[in-house]
């Protein structure tokens, strides 16, 4: 069966759409497509299974380092995605103020990258996914964020303290937070605001998700809310 590669697939990441494109990626490659594929993001695909025959893949290598020029005179830019890792690190300080949507996947920033993507007026949804930032320790200070309404933080496995201050992130409506396994504690902060989504799911959860009904435990807040959070206490909150 002779198949040529794709450059750009694009599907819902709806669970069941997830799961039929982790199938078709499995008989691809199984036979012998995409051999002159150069990239493969897993990263919505619903629990992954490749074939031995990926090792047939010889093109296949990690996300290039993305060198970038400051985009600060990029006026009318809005939206940003970038996979890999970042050759200048204080690029992200150099982004347009028009920005609105940021994703960052891979890019291996060691500074708190906050302390950069607070100062952005219009920023409206901020994604750190995967291996994004490398550091144990985040803060969203006063004032900080003032448009911000989707966060989402993905497997950065280092972090383990985020501290967010009084006022930072005021419009903040959906938080949600997978797989940060070193990060035991949310701020009590963000709790305390009645009209943000959170939801959260741990190594702990997916256990218990694999091996039981396939239902996300879903627990109430009925403790005081001082200071930090234990995340094994929420799950997902709404």
């Amino acid at each position: 069966m002779q198949c040529t590669f794709f450059s750009v697939i694009r599907y819902s990441k709806r669970k069941q759409t997830r799961r039929r494109s982790g199938n078709f990626l499995h008989r691809g490659i199984s036979n012998g497509c995409f051999l002159m594929l150069l990239v493969l993001d897993l990263e919505n695909i619903f629990r992954p299974k490749l074939p031995e025959a990926i090792g047939k893949l010889v093109q296949l290598r990690a996300p290039w380092e993305l060198e970038l020029k400051p985009l600060l005179n990029l006026v009318n830019l809005s939206y940003i995605y970038l996979l890999g890792p970042l050759r200048n690190l204080s690029i992200i300080s150099q982004f347009p103020y028009s920005l609105m949507d940021l994703t960052l996947s891979g890019s291996g920033l060691v500074e708190d990258p906050m302390q950069s993507l607070d100062k952005f007026p219009n920023l409206r949804s901020l994604k750190l996914l995967a291996k994004s930032y490398l550091g144990k320790n985040m803060l969203c200070s006063l004032g900080g964020f003032p448009q911000l309404r989707v966060l989402k933080i993905w497997k950065l496995e280092q972090l383990e303290e985020w501290n967010v201050e009084k006022g930072a992130l005021p419009a903040l409506h959906d938080l949600e937070i997978r797989f940060c396994t070193s990060l035991k504690m949310l701020p009590a902060e963000l709790l305390r605001r009645t009209l943000l989504k959170i939801e959260v799911i741990s190594s702990l959860v997916l256990e218990d998700f694999q091996e039981g009904s396939g239902i996300l435990p879903s627990f109430g807040l009925s403790f005081p809310l001082q200071g930090f959070l234990p995340l094994e206490q929420i799950f997902k909150y709404s």
